[in-house]
């Protein structure tokens, strides 16, 4: 087992970042490896935790900077606007960032909070905002994920330091590329809305 050559493999990862896809690679790892093989750091500085030795390895998305560390892409998250259930919106199949803008609770940079508030927030009719897909899974019965057209899908990265020779680190990547972990295991963005967390 390579945890018992190499310890508890930690992976960087901000609150709610590729949340899926960081949740199948974490139950991978503990099945090839063992319980508590494979341990999340969470924090909103993912590269800067890999370059100061708090990680071996960060989840990120490609429009973070990774500076100097290696990088591999492993997925992608497509943009969904988080709206109240009651929201004129709520219903659509789909929005866009424009029609968003003339709403006064929308933000179009995500607020630096964890998901769960995030979510409550959403939930009061205190914020609209467009965050990854992977969050869909998360939401509450009085909150509606609708795709935003125009904007970019989000590239998820795995980043190490340049000089680790690091097989954990291999094998997670081995993990992250088999079939069934891509995000398009996500649920159903056509739902009105997602089962009740």
């Amino acid at each position: 087992r390579v945890r018992a050559a190499h310890g508890v493999l930690r992976v960087a990862a901000a609150p709610g970042t590729g949340s899926g896809l960081l949740r199948e690679l974490h139950r991978r790892y503990e099945a090839r490896h063992g319980r508590g093989s494979i341990d999340v750091v969470f924090t909103r500085r993912q590269a800067g935790a890999v370059r100061e030795g708090k990680a071996d390895v960060a989840l990120l998305c490609a429009s973070e900077d990774v500076g100097q560390l290696d990088s591999a892409d492993v997925g992608v998250e497509n943009p969904v606007a988080l709206l109240p259930e009651s929201h004129r919106w709520a219903t659509r199949s789909r929005l866009t960032q424009e029609l968003l803008r003339h709403d006064p609770s929308y933000r179009p940079a995500c607020p630096r909070i964890g998901v769960d508030e995030l979510v409550e927030r959403v939930a009061l009719g205190k914020l609209v905002v467009v965050v990854g897909d992977s969050v869909v899974e998360r939401l509450v019965s009085a909150v509606r994920a609708v795709p935003v057209t125009g904007l970019a899908p989000s590239e998820l990265l795995l980043a190490w330091s340049p000089d680790s020779h690091d097989p954990r680190i291999a094998d997670l990547l081995d993990l992250a590329r088999r079939p069934g972990v891509e995000p398009t295991q996500m649920p159903s963005l056509a739902m009105p809305h997602a089962a009740t967390g």
